[in-house]
């Protein structure tokens, strides 16, 4: 099939390459082999210094009905996911679309599942679990993304997303473009939790979401990747980064008066951004930056709100820093205190944890 004998695209497959050499053979020929022909493929060299794109372009070769179908966007230097991502959208002809990482693959029925759910339902969003390899090793696990289903049009999936208990992650979400087209979406400026902030606002916006309950994605755990980094500058940019994003999100969340549905969705994303810091606490300069980060935390773990009662562990670890006694404790805080998310219970979400 070429181009010109497509008369509908029904989806858009948008992929950031960047320096994936060593696995993005495998991902382009999951997505050439993919049993959904009207699919239009987007490569985004997103200013690569290795073979990638090079790899991609030899790998279309042994796919000539797939040719008319392969767009690339060339930057001549790295832009991140934020931008490629926002980049992507505007570019895309498919009715629907869907992000695939150039170091992950996916399963041949991958796009006509998740466009066959969407048409059935007609869902804005159609959700699927997916498969976690640590990058070294052969064995992987089944993540599911949503253990109690879908919903009523979709209900436990949005309240999950918004309140960010299910994974965010938009290559594991088929969104009709038009959504992302029609509405004011507010894109993320920083390269971290980028997807956290796309999936929160089409969310907000769908009117129907849907699931497919069967693992089509496959993630690479790359250990390398900038979150993942031990390189303290790298750490500490980190945490700049998610705050970028977090604050878009605050935005946009004051903006449609989420909080009112959603009391307490910005909570995880706090916590999650504190702990990036906890590895640096020896250091009272951040000890104070942990504290002057979300304060409002601090209240939330001595006393906690309405939807929550803190543990003893909470109480001691905030209390131990708060009084400057953390550098004689530091050990046996982060052995028995170390504030975890699997700490914190909302009785309106926990059902979704």
């Amino acid at each position: 099939m070429n181009s010109k004998e497509v008369k509908e695209w029904k989806v858009t497959i948008a992929v950031a390459v960047y320096n994936t050499e060593a696995y993005v053979e495998q991902c382009a020929r999951s997505l050439f082999e993919q049993t959904l022909e009207e699919i239009d493929f987007l490569f985004v060299d997103d200013g690569s210094t290795d073979d990638s794109v090079a790899i991609v372009e030899r790998t279309l070769k042994d796919y000539p009905n797939r040719a008319g179908q392969v767009r690339f966007i060339r930057y001549r230097q790295n832009q991140g996911l934020a931008c490629v991502r926002r980049e992507a959208c505007e570019a895309a002809r498919g009715e629907y679309l869907v992000y695939v990482d150039s170091d992950d693959y996916v399963e041949p029925n991958y796009a006509e599942l998740l466009y066959a759910k969407a048409k059935e339902t007609e869902a804005d969003v159609v959700a699927c679990d997916y498969f976690m390899h640590q990058e070294g090793h052969e064995k992987y696990r089944v993540r599911k993304l949503s253990p109690l289903g879908e919903g009523e049009n979709g209900s436990l999936l949005r309240e999950g997303t918004i309140n960010t208990t299910l994974d965010p992650n938009v290559w594991c979400r088929l969104v009709r473009k038009d959504l992302l087209l029609e509405n004011e979406i507010l894109w993320p400026r920083a390269n971290n939790s980028e997807d956290k902030l796309i999936s929160i606002q089409t969310a907000y916006y769908a009117r129907r979401m849907a699931y497919v309950q069967q693992p089509l994605y496959h993630y690479r755990y790359n250990t390398a990747s900038l979150s993942r980094n031990k390189d303290k500058a790298v750490k500490l940019k980190v945490v700049d980064e998610l705050l970028t994003n977090y604050r878009i999100m605050e935005e946009f969340i004051a903006k449609h008066h989420i909080m009112e549905q959603y009391p307490d969705c910005t909570f995880y994303s706090k916590l999650y951004i504190r702990n990036r810091l906890l590895p640096f606490l020896g250091e009272r300069k951040y000890r104070r930056r942990y504290l002057r980060t979300f304060p409002e935390m601090n209240q939330i773990y001595l006393f906690g709100n309405k939807y929550h009662r803190p543990s003893w562990r909470e109480r001691v670890w905030i209390l131990a820093l708060m009084l400057g006694l953390y550098p004689l404790m530091g050990k046996l805080l982060h052995k028995y205190c170390r504030p975890y998310s699997a700490w914190y219970r909302n009785p309106a979400i926990s059902r979704n944890i």
